[in-house]
């Protein structure tokens, strides 16, 4: 037995007493890890062997022009 057109897109018919249980699970999902995205993105990082982001990094003690010649004055 072949479907009409109209009856497989009744079929296919997905209402919001189907999809709201879906997107409550996501939004859990998603919900908790954007709270603990720091340990979320450690874990990322240690899994794939990613370093720190080179920005983060605090600046190093001495002049701020490396090619500056004389001492700072103060």
């Amino acid at each position: 037995m072949i479907l009409s057109p109209l009856a497989a897109v009744m079929a296919l018919y997905v209402g919001p007493d189907q999809v709201m249980p879906v997107m409550s699970v996501l939004a859990t999902i998603l919900g908790a890890i954007m709270i603990f995205w720091h340990k979320v993105l450690g874990i990322f990082r240690r899994l794939f062997g990613l370093s720190k982001p080179v920005g983060n990094e605090p600046p190093a003690a001495g002049p701020a022009d490396p090619s500056a010649k004389e001492p700072p004055q103060q």
